[in-house]
């Protein structure tokens, strides 16, 4: 029975041992290193950037030493986020988004217009523009996946072309 596989006895042996002892021939578990945040730091995590994403990496790592007692590193925690619990980092600038506040203002402004047959005549219209959004940071975090805070699915929605819902009255 030559098949063309050849092995030494000592890897026989081993096999055979191997697989008296677990039914198996598959390796064992190895421990490695120890995971430096615990299911209960990623937990954490997921709740800090949950209730506000535009946290740096440098204020979440003062965080778990406070709360959690972990010291662990900036890039540590980056890694973490952006691997293990799919945060990304975003730029929220990806068109004009009105805040609640001056969406009335917006649509009262419209009606006036409407009922008042301006034809906007004396207007300079331009089709380039960069729009900054006032309250967010340079970059804010999402789940893979998901468009985040309501801000940024109104800006993403924008960027695709869809018209943004402002839910009025």
């Amino acid at each position: 029975m030559d098949e063309g596989i050849t092995t030494s006895r000592q890897a026989i042996a081993l096999f055979w041992k191997r697989y008296s002892s677990t039914n198996s021939l598959r390796d064992a578990p190895r421990t490695g290193r120890p995971a430096v945040i615990t299911p209960e730091g990623k937990e954490y995590l997921d709740e800090l950037l949950s209730d506000d994403d535009e946290l740096t990496s440098r204020q979440i790592e003062i965080l778990l030493q406070q709360k959690l007692h972990l010291f662990v590193s900036d890039s540590t925690i980056r890694r973490v986020l952006r691997t293990e619990l799919e945060w990304v980092v975003t730029k929220p600038r990806y068109c004009q988004t009105v805040r609640q506040p001056n969406k009335l203002k917006r649509l009262q402004f419209v009606e006036r217009a409407l009922s008042s047959n301006d034809t906007f005549d004396d207007v300079i219209f331009s089709d380039e523009s960069t729009i900054e959004l006032s309250w967010h940071k340079k970059t804010c975090r999402r789940k893979k996946g998901h468009a985040g805070t309501q801000i940024e699915a109104e800006t993403q929605a924008c960027a695709q072309g869809e018209r943004v819902g402002w839910d009025i009255i």
